[in-house]
């Protein structure tokens, strides 16, 4: 386990990921699926939204909205999996 010193403030990237998967298994096997197939293509379009709503074959606006649905935050989808 790694300690940081110094005060601040914790943002979602300094989590685990085990504590971040635990609020995600609230979703069902559909939500899940789709979860990870927009985080997947952020980090594949490197954060871009317009790119990767092209990749995931959505417009932009729905992208927005599933994002928001599955609380999807612009730190969180830039972490690699298993990091």
């Amino acid at each position: 386990m790694q300690q940081t010193t110094g005060g601040g403030l914790i943002q979602t990237k300094d989590l685990p990921v085990a504590m971040l998967q635990a609020s995600w298994s609230t979703l069902g096997r559909y939500e899940q699926s789709g979860r990870d197939a927009i985080v997947a293509a952020l980090r594949d379009a490197e954060g871009n939204k317009s790119r990767a709503a092209e990749i995931l074959g959505i417009g932009r606006t729905t992208l927005y909205r599933k994002m928001r649905a599955l609380k999807i935050d612009d730190e969180e989808r830039m972490m690699a999996p298993g990091a």
